[in-house]
C-alpha cells in the first residue's frame, strides 16, 4: 500500500510539473530564450504564483483558477511540443546511471512524503491560512484573529490550489516534496557528468556540495505538510546555481548564450519568489536579484537584446513583489509584517504594538528557543547559541569544513585571480549577516549557509577531481553522498522516520482539533482549540490566541475581514486566550496547569507570539 500511495503521489507530481513546464515555456519562447525543462518548470511556477495571487484578490483559490492554469500548461506544451521531445530526448539519452539515480532519489521522497501529517506550524496556522484561501477572496485585516497568518506566504496559495477536485486533503503531501525532488534530479544530472568526466563544467562543482543537505532533507525533513522554510531554501538555492551559472565569464563546451538569458530570468524571478514564501530570504534575494539584472547588462549581446531581457526580469518581478505587498497590506495592514515599517491607515491594521511584540518574540525564538526576551536581548544569547550550533552535523561542521577548506585552497593557489565565481558571495555573505543578526535558526539561514559552502567548496572540487581517474571519482562522489547520511543520523533513521511508514495505510489525513466556542462581546464566536493551539483543518474561524476586543468588519460576514476594536494601550503579557485562562485557573495550583496539558507557568504565557508550548 505504501508504494501504491508513493506511486499516485510521483503521478501528480508529474502533472504538476508538466503545467508548469507548459506555461513556463510560453513564457521563455516569447522571449526568444534558450530554455531547457528545468528552466520552464520553475519560471511556469513564478507564473502561476503571480496568477494566484491576482486571483486572490477577487475570488477564493477554486477550481476555476486550477482549470485555468492547467489549460494555459497544456496549451504550451502544444505549442512547444518539438522543443520539449528535443529535450525529453536529450534527457532519456544521460545513460542509465542518471535514470537510476533520478528514479531512486524521486522514489524515496515520495515514499517520505506519504508518511502522517505532523508538522507542527501546519496545525498552527498552515492548515488554517489554505482553509481560508480556498474559502474566502483575500481577508481584510485576518492577522487580527491569529497573527501568524499574516506572515503572508505565497506558498498556502499554492497549497490551496492543489487543494481541488481529486488531490482535496491531499495537497500537503505534494508540494515540499516537488519542488525537492526538481533539486534532487539537479544533483544528480551533475553527479553523472562529473563521474563521466568529459562533460562537466565549473557550476557542477557547485552543486556537488549540495548534495549532502539534500540527502539529509530527503531522509529525515519534514516534508509533509505547509513547511515554508524547505521550500524557501530549496528555490533560494536553485536561484543561486542560475546564478553562479551566469557568473562564470567563459562558458565551456560552447554554451550559448541563449542558455545565459534564460539563466538571468530564472534567478530574477526565483529571488524574488523565495521571498513572497518567506520573507527571512529578503537579504539574500535582494542581494542576488540586483547581481543576476547588473550581469544581464554585461552579457555581450546587442542592446536592444540586454533592454528586452532586463525589461523581462523586471515586469517578472514586478509581477510577483507588487500583489505580495499589497496582500501584506490587506492581511494586516503592513507590507512587511511583521514588521510595523511602511504601517498603511485601514481600519483593519493590526495595532502597532501587536505586530512589533510578533516580531520581537520571532526574533527571540529564531535566537533560543523557550528562553525568555532578557536572554535573548543584546549579545546574551550568543554563547549558548553557539554551544548548542557547533554540535549541529548539516548546517554548522560540515559547510564549515567546506568553506574553511576551500578558503585556504583558493588562498594559497590564488584561485581569487578568477573573481568570476566569487562574487556570489555577496548574497551569500549578505544573507548570513542578515540571518546571524536577525532571526539566527538555522532552517532560516540554511541557503546562505550551503551557498557559502558550495561557493568556497567548489574550489576544492575543481582543483582535484578533473585530474583524477573514474575510480577515485568515484570515491570522493560516494564520499560526499556519504557525509549526507552521517548528517541524517543513520543510528535513528529507520526507527524514526521509515518504520512508521510501514504502518500507514493509504493517505493520512490531517488531524482534527478539538475546539469550543467562545462568544466574544462584539458577538463574534470563535472556535477555540482546548487541548492544544494547534486548529488544524478546524471550523473557521479558529483561533487560539486573541485578543477580546477583536470584531468582524462589517456585519456578520467573515468575508470582509476583522479589526480590533480599539487601539491597545498596553498588553497583558500574562494572558493565554480567553477560553484558555478561564480553564487554566480552573486547574491548577499556584500558577501552574495541572491538568490542561500546558508546560510553562502561566506568567510566562504570551498570546501575542504564539509561543505557548504543548506537551
Amino acid at each position: 500500500m505504501l508504494l501504491v500511495v508513493a506511486f499516485l503521489i510521483i503521478l501528480a507530481w508529474g502533472i504538476c510539473a508538466l503545467v508548469m513546464a507548459g506555461m513556463g515555456s510560453l513564457l521563455l519562447q516569447n522571449l526568444r530564450a534558450e530554455w531547457n525543462i528545468s528552466d520552464a518548470f520553475w519560471i511556469g511556477l513564478c507564473t502561476a504564483v503571480g496568477v494566484l495571487q491576482l486571483y486572490h484578490f477577487f475570488r477564493p483559490v477554486d477550481s476555476l483558477i486550477v482549470v485555468l492554469l492547467c489549460a494555459f500548461g497544456i496549451l504550451g506544451i502544444i505549442l512547444n511540443r518539438n522543443e520539449f521531445v528535443r529535450l525529453i530526448h536529450r534527457v532519456s539519452g544521460a545513460g542509465l546511471w542518471s535514470v537510476f539515480g533520478c528514479v531512486t532519489a524521486v522514489l524515496v521522497i515520495a515514499v517520505r512524503c506519504a508518511g502522517p501529517v505532523v508538522h507542527y506550524d501546519t496545525g498552527f496556522y498552515g492548515a488554517m491560512a489554505v482553509r481560508w484561501f480556498g474559502t474566502y477572496p483575500l481577508v481584510p485585516g485576518l492577522t487580527n484573529l491569529l497573527g501568524q497568518l499574516g506572515l503572508n506566504s505565497s506558498l498556502f496559495l499554492c497549497e490551496a490550489a492543489l487543494e481541488q477536485g481529486p488531490l482535496r486533503d491531499l495537497a500537503f503531501h505534494l508540494l515540499v516534496g516537488l519542488f525537492l525532488c526538481a533539486l534532487a534530479v539537479r544533483i544528480v544530472q551533475s553527479y553523472v557528468r562529473v563521474l563521466g568526466g568529459h562533460q562537466e563544467n565549473v557550476v557542477d562543482y557547485f552543486i556537488l556540495p549540495l548534495a549532502v543537505p539534500c540527502t539529509v532533507w530527503i531522509l529525515n525533513a519534514e516534508v509533509v505538510g505547509t513547511n515554508t522554510d524547505l521550500p524557501a531554501t530549496v528555490i533560494s538555492l536553485v536561484g543561486l546555481i542560475a546564478l553562479f551559472d551566469v557568473l562564470q565569464e567563459n562558458p565551456k563546451h560552447g554554451e550559448k548564450t541563449g542558455i545565459l538569458e534564460s539563466r538571468c530570468i530564472v534567478a530574477t524571478s526565483l529571488f524574488v519568489l523565495v521571498v513572497t514564501f518567506k520573507i527571512t530570504a529578503l537579504a539574500l534575494a535582494v542581494l542576488g536579484w540586483s547581481l543576476a539584472l547588473l550581469h544581464v547588462a554585461l552579457l555581450n549581446i546587442s542592446r536592444e537584446r540586454k533592454k528586452t531581457l532586463i525589461l523581462a526580469s523586471i515586469g517578472m518581478s514586478c509581477a510577483l513583489a507588487i500583489p505580495w505587498l499589497l496582500r501584506g497590506v490587506v492581511l494586516s495592514g503592513y507590507p512587511f509584517y511583521p514588521s510595523s515599517a511602511f504601517a498603511i491607515p485601514v481600519d483593519w491594521r493590526v495595532p502597532r504594538e501587536i505586530a512589533d511584540s510578533m516580531a520581537h518574540f520571532n526574533r527571540s525564538w529564531a535566537k533560543l528557543p523557550h528562553a525568555s526576551f532578557a536572554e535573548t536581548d543584546g549579545v546574551h544569547w550568543m554563547l549558548p547559541w553557539f554551544s548548542t550550533a557547533i554540535k549541529n552535523r548539516v548546517d554548522f561542521q560540515i559547510p564549515a569544513l567546506f568553506s574553511l577548506t576551500g578558503l585556504v585552497l583558493a588562498l594559497r593557489h590564488g584561485t581569487f585571480k578568477n573573481f568570476s565565481r566569487f562574487w556570489l558571495l555577496v548574497p551569500s555573505f549578505g544573507g548570513l549577516i542578515f540571518w546571524f543578526f536577525l532571526a539566527p535558526a538555522f532552517r532560516f539561514g540554511e541557503a546562505a549557509i550551503w551557498a557559502t559552502a558550495a561557493c568556497l567548496g567548489s574550489v576544492v572540487l575543481q582543483l582535484f577531481l578533473p585530474p583524477m581517474s573514474q575510480i577515485q571519482r568515484w570515491i570522493v562522489l560516494l564520499g560526499i553522498a556519504a557525509i549526507g547520511i552521517w548528517c541524517s543520523y543513520p543510528r535513528t533513521l529507520y526507527r524514526v522516520y521509515f518504520r512508521p511508514l510501514l504502518e500507514a495505510y493509504g493517505f493520512s489525513q490531517i488531524p482534527e482539533a478539538r475546539t469550543v466556542p467562545y462568544h466574544l462581546p462584539s458577538g463574534l464566536t470563535v472556535n477555540v482549540p482546548i487541548t492544544t493551539n494547534q486548529c488544524w483543518d478546524a471550523d473557521l474561524p479558529c483561533s487560539p490566541n486573541f485578543l477580546d476586543e477583536l470584531q468582524l468588519r462589517r456585519d456578520a460576514s467573515l468575508r470582509w475581514g476583522f479589526r480590533i476594536e480599539r487601539p491597545i494601550l498596553s498588553l497583558n503579557m500574562d494572558k493565554f486566550t480567553p477560553l484558555h485562562r478561564e480553564y487554566v485557573h480552573a486547574n491548577s495550583t499556584d500558577g501552574v496547569c495541572s491538568n490542561c496539558h500546558l508546560t510553562r507557568p502561566i506568567k510566562d504565557f504570551t498570546s501575542i507570539g504564539g509561543g505557548t508550548v504543548f506537551k
